[in-house]
């Protein structure tokens, strides 16, 4: 399994991810997991408690268990909020939710 990775970011250098957004660069200094405090995080939808649906890969839950003390803030259009979605033992929680149109803090 690929690991994603964590980089300090230079504005002056970014590269373009496939998906088409920018990015730190490959070759830019790593930042341990652990001592991250927050983080924003990408889904292709989000319940009300946090729950996330990705790709069905697993690279951003094994990425967020190694910071379980971050915070974490899924970001995602208010449409693509449901109430409830699966959930497997190896998927991470969201704290909060921040969409177009409010902030969500997840019900636990």
């Amino acid at each position: 399994h690929r690991q994603l990775s964590v980089h300090e970011l230079d504005m002056t250098r970014l590269e373009q991810h496939p998906f088409g957004y920018y990015q730190p660069a490959a070759d830019a200094a790593q930042v341990a997991p652990s001592v991250l405090e927050l983080m924003l995080l990408p889904g292709l939808c989000f319940d009300t408690l946090g729950a996330r649906l990705g790709y069905g890969m697993g690279h951003i839950d094994r990425l967020l268990a190694r910071a379980p003390q971050a915070y974490k803030i899924g970001v995602i259009a208010h449409e693509l909020v449901v109430q409830r979605l699966p959930q497997e033992a190896t998927d991470v929680s969201m704290d909060a939710l921040a969409t177009d149109q409010r902030v969500i803090v997840a019900q636990s």
